[in-house]
């Protein structure tokens, strides 16, 4: 397989090396690290030697494991040799061994020593990125779109359902065809024990289907001759609306609002512009025994599947969630997927059971005119939109 950067590192440094090939390779960047590149059945020296001539950077690992170790000198001494880019990346405040600083002594390093390591990745990989559009057949990936105002998206829009379904937006924003939503049965913490009666996406229930569109109601103060168009601006978003897949919400003029047992809050902004902020969605995780798959779900009663693509034995790594988004998740306790941060810790040891927290969801909707329907979206690119229901106070 064609690849522009060789990763050198120590064993016992496996977890930090995929976390990089991990962030290079997202960003577009063509890795080559072992074990996972070498082909079955393939002499392990001849696998790397090779890997090493076609390889037009060499990032290294830099701790006191690669200064221990007998063969990045050897790594280091070929990519020399054949007049590769070097990048020490150190993760450690270690100087380069006698057999190491030989080569790369006077080559200038990025240091990782500080946490959150995510941000040392992404200097790496902006680094890798220079350097690789002066090398010869090397095309650089294309810059990401232009952020929208007041929405941040996905490159992909496969990735922006991931992530919408994967923190439980479906069940507030919008429907959706599916109808299983199960959660696997894992262990909770006593938070999150509580089922939301919130309805599975799906169609409404027969009772529902066929019932009248929600109308403007005037407001009770209203002088004689007045419109709805002259109600008071607080009273705009007061009152019971029904969401997209039968999910009643009711705003309170005290600024709160509720949909089922969650509880968040709204403030107005410009004309008839509004933000709804939700609770953190918390994915609730348990592992498999063989370490390479998720299962669980969140308190909104959205199911959660995650598959290991590297790292381990552990959390830490790189997974991609649903099939489809990446999510990397660090030693840490740090979690991105996309633009979005979240954290993570352990909340069983016994049972592997992790627990991931993304950040609140905020929902920017606008009013219409008569007062009756509310649409817009989120930060995580998920349609919301509503309808009054009449008679709710």
């Amino acid at each position: 397989m064609a690849h522009d950067v060789f990763i050198s590192y120590s064993s016992k440094d496996k977890t930090a090396a995929d976390a990089v090939c991990a962030r290079l390779e997202s960003r577009g960047v063509r890795c080559w690290i072992a074990p996972r590149d070498v082909q079955h059945g393939a002499p392990y020296g001849e696998a790397i030697l090779d890997a090493i001539h076609g390889s037009r950077v060499m990032v290294l690992v830099l701790s006191a494991n690669a200064n221990a170790s007998k063969h990045i000198p050897k790594e280091i001494e070929r990519a020399v040799s054949r007049g590769l880019t070097i990048l020490p990346f150190r993760i450690e405040e270690v100087l380069p061994g006698k057999s190491l600083d030989l080569f790369i002594g006077s080559v200038h390093w990025l240091d990782a020593l500080t946490k959150p390591l995510d941000r040392h990745l992404e200097r790496l990989a902006d680094s890798v990125l220079k350097l690789l559009p002066e090398l010869p057949f090397h095309q650089a990936p294309p810059p990401p779109p232009p952020p929208r105002p007041n929405y941040v998206t996905f490159a992909a829009a496969a990735a922006v359902v991931v992530v919408a379904a994967v923190l439980g937006w479906f069940l507030v924003a919008r429907g959706d065809d599916t109808t299983d939503t199960t959660i696997s049965n894992v262990q909770r913490a006593p938070a999150e024990n509580a089922q939301s009666p919130m309805p599975a996406p799906g169609p409404p229930p027969a009772n529902s289907r066929g019932a009248p569109a929600a109308q403007a109601r005037p407001p009770a103060s209203s002088p004689a001759g007045s419109t709805g168009n002259q109600r008071a601006a607080a009273d705009d978003i007061v009152g019971c609306w029904r969401w997209a897949n039968n999910v009643t919400v009711v705003i309170r003029p005290d600024g709160s609002m509720t949909a089922g047992p969650f509880t968040g809050q709204w403030q107005r902004g410009n004309g008839r512009s509004y933000t709804f902020t939700w609770p953190e969605p918390v994915d609730t995780l348990a592992m498999s025994p063989d370490g390479r798959r998720l299962t669980g779900g969140n308190q909104y009663g959205v199911p959660v599947t995650a598959s290991r693509v590297s790292g381990g034995p552990g959390f830490p790594g790189t997974w991609t969630w649903g099939g489809v988004a990446m999510v990397m998740v660090s030693p840490t306790g740090s979690v991105t997927m996309g633009p979005f941060s979240g954290t993570w810790e352990l909340a069983d040891r016994s049972q592997q059971v992790y627990r991931v927290t993304w950040p609140r969801i905020q929902d920017g909707v606008t009013v219409s005119n008569d007062f009756a329907r509310i649409q817009g979206g989120n930060q995580y690119g998920a349609a919301v939109s509503g309808v009054r229901l009449p008679g709710c106070e």
